[in-house]
């Protein structure tokens, strides 16, 4: 359990068709398991990955989280995991921008 409220920055391994997919705007959402107490206003830097080779290519889209499914698609959803809605970051706001090189620089 996370002990602030504040916006947290979380690197996310993602294969390269999911990752072309939201790099063409064409994907506005994430299923993952829900390990990381992902919250609605954190960020997520989404990292290509190509598994055959099992490696990073470098490239990196950054987003945030809009809204988040979990008990509405329990249905269809294994256990632990969620649907993260994404907003990208050509669409954020400057104190989104500004929050966001935040967690950046931390993060280096």
């Amino acid at each position: 359990m996370r002990e602030t409220e504040f916006p947290v920055l979380h690197c996310l391994k993602t294969v390269a068709p999911f990752y072309n997919l939201v790099k063409e705007r064409t994907k506005r959402d994430e299923i993952r398991k829900n390990d990381r107490d992902f919250r609605v206003g954190d960020f997520l830097e989404l990292q290509e990955f190509i598994p055959e080779g099992k490696k990073f290519t470098g490239k990196r889209i950054y987003t945030k989280i809009t809204k988040i499914l979990a008990e509405e698609l329990k249905f269809c959803l294994k256990q632990d995991f969620v649907m993260l809605c994404l907003k990208f970051k050509e669409e954020f706001s400057q104190d989104e921008i500004d929050q966001l090189n935040k967690l950046t620089e931390q993060a280096e």
